[in-house]
């Protein structure tokens, strides 16, 4: 008997019984357009997250950094040329000011003549002699500051506008004192006294995406220096008990 010269038995095939159908490559592709469609918008959700997530900690790192340098005693002949001999104070700017677009930004700056707020009209000049300002960081990202709220001592809290809704906000620290001095803009001005005597307890700043507008941060800044980053709107990051952001 030969194992080498049988012939194949092709009684049972039929022609084109293999491959694939063209409904079967519809529905493939359609499953394959439903799980791509998923996977990028977990991707951009992801993708914004953590764009916001770098900011806040930007700030906070900026926030931190002003500290440093005040207690350090840095001078700002140091960083701007000047002939100032005594080592000035540090600060961090914000503003919700969607109008001009300084929403967009936030500003490092030497406070030169120690009245703890960034007094510069423009950026223009930044980091030059002369100028408070000594660097701009744009948010380049879908982000901006949204709200500028104050904690203030023996105030309520809520709509009041001693409280919220600032225009405008200063973190100032001066050497020897690791506390800052911390004001804002709202139909006046809200003031901090020279550590410890503190009227304002606690400055917050809501960080808003533009593209999801719950997707939010706020960075709680407290009358010791301490720098916190809640993951949420203003609102909660004062009453965590909230269930809806105003």
């Amino acid at each position: 008997m030969s194992f080498f010269n049988q012939t194949p038995n092709t009684k049972h095939q039929t022609p084109f019984s293999s491959g694939f159908t063209l409904v079967e490559i519809v529905f493939v592709i359609a499953i394959f357009a439903i799980m791509s469609s998923v996977v990028l918008f977990q991707f951009n959700s992801f993708s914004a997250r953590t764009e916001q997530e770098n900011l806040a900690q930007d700030i906070a790192l900026r926030i931190v950094e002003a500290q440093k340098s005040a207690i350090s005693g840095l001078s700002s002949a140091t960083l701007l040329g000047t002939s100032d001999t005594v080592a000035p104070s540090y600060g961090v700017n914000f503003s919700s000011d969607g109008a001009s677009g300084d929403n967009k930004q936030f500003i490092y700056f030497s406070d030169l003549n120690h009245n703890s707020y960034y007094d510069d009209a423009t950026i223009t000049g930044c980091g030059t002699p002369g100028h408070e300002c000594l660097s701009v960081t744009k948010i380049n990202s879908g982000d901006y500051v949204s709200k500028i709220c104050y904690r203030v001592r023996g105030v309520g809290w809520g709509s009041s506008p001693t409280t919220c809704g600032a225009a405008s906000a200063n973190i100032v620290f001066t050497r020897p004192w690791p506390a800052p001095v911390m004001s804002g803009y709202y139909s006046g001005t809200i003031t901090l006294a020279s550590p410890p005597d503190s009227v304002v307890e606690k400055l917050y700043i809501e960080l808003t995406s533009t593209a999801n507008p719950v997707l939010q941060k706020t960075l709680i800044i407290n009358n010791l220096g301490k720098v916190q980053v809640f993951n949420g709107c203003e609102t909660k990051a004062f009453n965590p008990t909230a269930t809806t952001c105003s």
